[in-house]
């Protein structure tokens, strides 16, 4: 399947989920004094979703999500330099090594240089900029941001997606509900996560997803990863861990 077509699919499923929950609590729930926000933050989530779409199908599970958590490098410095959060040593030198962790997974393919490492890249930084613009965007409801930004996107990728449509079988319009409900989920858990914690310390929480990509490959795809590669996951799983200790203490003393 194209991946606008794909995406499109999934945009409506999400559509049909928080419909229920907005009609429930009025139109008036998306009334937003930021629309500019919501554009700009729907065009990159689109951007994020084109392209994380074309590096998931072309290179290995584990090598994309490595590739995405370069995000957590671009979120900590575009937070210190829009948002005007502090960023302390300790967080850059977990950063730093996550960040080499990212390479070693990467290491078998750096050579090649091919367009879809470019793609997961653009899409990390993509997604750095969708979350940070939800921190920036504490006043609206959880209903405007996931809302108008599933509208967005099915205006944005339906033309393409008409354009290019190939027709369905069972098993592929189960696979786009079953992406929409996820990517609905992990929309509203991001959007509280975003809200009420600094950038910098939860993009290194979630580096437990390494784990369940690595595992992937290795159990559906036959993919079996390199002494280099799980060196580099251990890494980032050092200081994703490291991470999540450090602010647990923090907002233990503060509190």
């Amino acid at each position: 399947m194209p991946a606008f077509q794909i995406a499109f699919l999934q945009q409506l499923v999400v559509v049909a989920l928080i419909a229920p929950g907005i009609l429930a609590k009025g139109i008036g729930v998306m009334k937003s004094p930021a629309p500019a926000m919501h554009i700009g933050r729907c065009l990159a989530t689109g951007i994020a979703i084109y392209t994380g779409f074309l590096a998931m199908a072309n290179l290995p599970v584990s090598e994309t999500t490595a590739l995405l958590f370069s995000r957590m490098l671009f979120t900590a410095a575009l937070a210190a330099l829009f948002l005007r959060e502090v960023v302390g040593l300790t967080s850059w030198l977990r950063i730093g090594i996550a960040t080499l962790g990212v390479v070693l997974v990467l290491s078998p393919d750096t050579a090649t240089g091919n367009l879809y490492v470019l793609a997961a890249l653009v899409s990390a930084l993509s997604i750095s900029v969708t979350m940070l613009l939800i921190r920036a965007m504490k006043t609206e409801s959880a209903e405007a941001i996931v809302g108008w930004q599933a509208i967005g996107l099915v205006f944005l990728f339906g033309g393409p997606a008409l354009y290019g449509w190939v027709p369905l079988d069972w098993p592929a319009v189960a696979g786009c509900a079953a992406v929409g409900v996820l990517l609905w989920l992990a929309q509203h858990l991001n959007v509280l996560a975003y809200r009420f914690a600094p950038a910098a310390a939860i993009q290194p929480a979630d580096a437990s997803r390494l784990v369940v990509a690595l595992a992937i490959d290795s159990l559906l795809f036959g993919v079996l990863p390199t002494a280099v590669v799980m060196g580099g996951a251990i890494l980032i799983l050092a200081a994703a861990t490291y991470g999540r200790v450090a602010w647990g203490r923090r907002r233990t003393e503060n509190a």
